[in-house]
């Protein structure tokens, strides 16, 4: 297996098939809502990138408070595309949600919340005291203006983390498990070969984001 990570594959993608579909997104009712292109994605990513290399370095702990959207991707990517290690989680509904989410920032030391206009609208008193308690960096990533900051490729080890992703804490404090790039390329490797999937194949996912 050729030693890629995330970042390379997307930027390839985006100079060999820019309007290939890359990603749609359907709504509860199965309509679609939102779609991106393989360039449009690569351009998203590095505006959230660059703005994140501005607040956090690489191997940083961010954090992702998003519904099921093309943001939360974008989210998600921008961690890969910045070295910096994504932790997924769902947007906070209750006390007990939220409680559970400061006990994972103060383990993983988090320095940065990724989230978009509409999570932080729906769910304004809950990750703003999540934000302010933690003395987090907040990022919008659909309010950013993309011509102010530009992204820098940093270098990518294979050993290097890539996501935490905790445990629901449901019968104990939430644990993380270390996942590195190279883990996140071998699953799809054999995604890849036990699906015998091709570049022309589609794929359907119903899973949340948050565990990615």
């Amino acid at each position: 297996m050729k030693k890629y990570n995330y970042q390379q594959i997307i930027s390839q993608r985006a100079v060999k098939q820019p309007n290939n579909l890359a990603y749609v997104f359907l709504n509860k009712r199965g309509e679609e809502e939102d779609q991106v292109t393989f360039k449009e994605l690569d351009e998203r990513i590095r505006i959230v990138a660059a703005k994140l290399q501005l607040y956090s370095k690489a191997q940083d702990r961010i954090l992702i408070v998003l519904e099921n959207s093309i943001d939360y991707l974008i989210a998600f990517y921008a961690c890969i595309y910045t070295n910096m290690v994504a932790v997924t989680m769902h947007t906070p509904r209750n006390t007990i949600q939220l409680v559970r989410m400061k006990n994972i920032s103060d383990d993983c030391n988090a320095v940065c919340l990724l989230t978009n206009s509409q999570a932080l609208k729906k769910h304004n008193s809950n990750i703003s005291s999540l934000v302010e308690s933690q003395q987090l960096n907040l990022i919008l990533v659909d309010q950013i203006d993309g011509r102010k900051e530009k992204y820098q490729t940093p270098e990518i080890k294979h050993s290097d983390l890539a996501l935490l992703q905790y445990t629901s804490g449901s019968t104990s404090t939430p644990k993380g498990v270390m996942v590195a790039h190279s883990h996140l390329m071998v699953q799809g490797e054999c995604l890849k070969e036990g699906f015998d999937l091709s570049n022309q194949d589609v794929s359907v996912t119903w899973l949340p984001l948050s565990r990615l």
